[in-house]
């Protein structure tokens, strides 16, 4: 039987699963802009907004059932991984789950992923609404990563942000990172 506990599992792998493919999936090599004096963008649509660096490329087409994508300046040659963040919105269908059952369900999710380090698992407020953010490092597919989610659960609807970077490419784009999930708005169901 499909019940509230297994829709939430199967949502929070889907999440970590997503994000791991579409991190792979790119592969161009660009070049990095400088980090000084780069100007933010907004995105306002589907019930919520964010800022992000104009140097960061954004991508909005669905891909991999994503709301968005955001990908990262990359720094010399490409070793087939691009450092992101993504962001899926899903309606729940239980007006049971709320932010702490969603949190419990994320961390037995990642606990079953064999992370190395989890670095933060904790909960924030930002904007006026409580989140949950879990940071934690994982190899997956020969690549040392970092992952950084966030997420919020609203009217029976999560919101989950997850980047998803190179070990070596975290240190250089956390500062970014920070400020994109904590700027992070509902706006609107």
């Amino acid at each position: 039987m499909f019940n509230a506990s297994n829709h939430l599992y199967f949502t929070i792998i889907c999440f970590l699963i997503i994000s791991l493919l579409v991190s792979c999936n790119s592969n161009k090599m660009e070049k990095m802009e400088s980090h000084q004096n780069v100007e933010w963008k907004s995105l306002t649509q589907d019930g919520y907004s964010l800022t992000f660096p104009e140097n960061w490329k954004l991508d909005i087409s669905g891909k991999s059932g994503t709301s968005f994508l955001l990908y990262a300046p990359t720094v010399g040659a490409s070793v087939g991984f691009k450092s992101n963040i993504n962001m899926i919105k899903r309606a729940l269908n239980d007006d049971r789950i709320d932010l702490a059952t969603y949190a419990k369900g994320a961390e037995e999710q990642i606990q079953k992923a064999n992370p190395e380090k989890i670095v933060v698992n904790s909960g924030g407020s930002a904007n006026g609404k409580d989140y949950h953010k879990i940071i934690y490092t994982a190899k997956k597919q020969g690549y040392d990563l970092v992952f950084h989610q966030q997420f919020w659960v609203e009217n029976s609807t999560s919101y989950v942000l997850t980047m998803t970077a190179l070990a070596d490419d975290y240190t250089r784009i956390k500062d970014d990172v920070a400020k994109i999930m904590d700027g992070f708005q509902i706006t609107g169901i």
